[in-house]
């Protein structure tokens, strides 16, 4: 009985406090509306919709930390401010990326003199861009910066160039090329193959491709690219867009398999060491000498072109036990994929395979993980399908005598449920 006298005063308490809470909040409300209202009368807001492009102002020459956009008051933490410099860093066969750098910073009542020698911290960079890249300062004063990539929209890319005319534009006439290319191919019948069936293309479509091109045209004539006349065709309609035949990319795409499974086959034919998947698998079990433990081959490539291995450095029973769902054979496991063989013939010869280590879960007592790591991981190879088989038993049998089992749910194998 003193349960229930103990809980009602706490429960009195709670029901005052939220009835307090409740008219508080309402009366903030209230005034949080009028407040609103009155606001809108004297016509104190803002509208972020008037960030238009006429109010960004256009940053150009900074390109690196000696010639950078200074800011001499950055705000570093709650109270603390430090300077910043901002800037555009470029790099060859790479484009364009942002970078930004903070000073050491000060409290109220420390700042240092404009002309100061201060500390740098690391500088943090974006990623690249590659076709170009521009800062500009917002309609509140903030440094921000626009890129463009290979695969930017074109009405992206004209309204770049209106914004910002005195950026380099050397990146699009590249981006031009590409971009046409790529168009005139669907004009001219080229599609997407999904899983060796062609995807259709719809008048619709087509349409959209053409007014596309001609978008890209347009840029074109401003950075100084000159479309060729049958371009110029299919864009003005003069030449009729060619519709795709899904049986005859179909045997198109038969017939390069067929030549490019007879040039793997001349090739192995006169590579010492070439085998097929099936012969594979049958070197690689001759090769390992796993001492009771686990080794899983699928050798089936199923479309792939890939064998799958899977070793588990536990005992045979102690797999078949499946302790923890099987989790206890997981944290045993490496499993190592050899590609290269042929998709769709397991008996068909490979000149060349490469095996990769796809999963490692071994762990080594007494050793950190970077460690165990190092012990424990296979490095990608290319070769021979002879010699990627006794490289790949060597790691193998190295692992069975050089690693022990981690057995982590062993303690539950004898436990006795009965006496629950």
């Amino acid at each position: 009985m003193g349960k229930p006298s103990a809980f009602l005063p706490r429960c009195r308490c709670k029901i005052v406090w939220t009835i307090v809470w409740n008219r508080l909040f309402g009366f903030r409300a209230v005034g949080l509306v009028a407040l609103g209202f009155l606001c809108h009368d004297l016509d104190m807001t803002y509208d972020f919709r008037e960030r238009t492009a006429s109010s960004k102002k256009p940053l150009y020459g900074h390109d690196s930390p000696q010639s950078a956009y200074v800011i001499d008051d950055y705000p570093s933490g709650f109270r603390a401010r430090c300077r910043k410099r901002v800037w555009l860093e470029y790099k060859a066969r790479s484009g364009w990326r942002l970078v930004e750098q903070t000073s050491e910073k000060w409290y109220p009542g420390e700042e240092p003199a404009k002309d100061a020698e201060l500390s740098w911290n690391k500088p943090k960079a974006s990623t690249y861009s590659d076709v170009a890249a521009c800062m500009y300062l917002d309609a509140q004063d903030h440094v921000q910066y626009d890129a463009l990539s290979m695969h930017t929209s074109a009405s992206h890319v004209a309204e770049f160039m209106k914004e910002f005319p005195k950026a380099d534009f050397s990146g699009i006439k590249v981006c031009v090329i590409f971009q046409a290319k790529y168009l005139v191919s669907k004009l001219k019948g080229a599609t997407w193959v999904v899983n060796g069936e062609p995807q259709p293309v719809s008048d619709h479509e087509l349409g959209e491709v053409r007014k596309n091109l001609e978008a890209w045209s347009e840029i074109g004539k401003e950075v100084g690219v000159k479309f060729a006349q049958p371009v110029l065709d299919l864009i003005e309609g003069k030449v009729a867009p060619t519709k795709v035949d899904p049986e005859a990319v179909k045997a198109q795409i038969r017939q390069e398999e067929a030549e490019a499974a007879a040039a793997r086959t001349e090739e192995a034919k006169n590579t010492p060491g070439a085998m097929s998947a099936a012969q594979f698998v049958e070197a690689l079990q001759s090769k390992i000498n796993a001492e009771g433990r686990v080794v899983r081959i699928d050798g089936k490539v199923r479309g792939t072109g890939q064998i799958y291995v899977n070793f588990y450095n536990i005992p045979a029973g102690e797999a078949k036990a499946n302790r923890g769902g099987g989790a206890e054979a997981e944290n045993n496991r490496q499993m190592f994929v050899i590609g290269g063989f042929d998709r769709k013939d397991d008996n068909a010869l490979a000149a060349k395979v490469k095996v990769e280590l796809s999963v490692n879960s071994l762990s080594v007592s007494g050793m950190s993980y970077a460690e165990a790591k190092a012990k424990t991981t296979l490095r990608a190879k290319t070769g021979s399908p002879a010699k990627i088989a006794e490289y790949l038993a060597a790691h193998i049998n190295r692992m069975v005598k050089e690693i022990e089992p981690r057995l982590t749910h062993a303690k539950f194998a004898s436990y006795d449920y009965g006496t629950l």
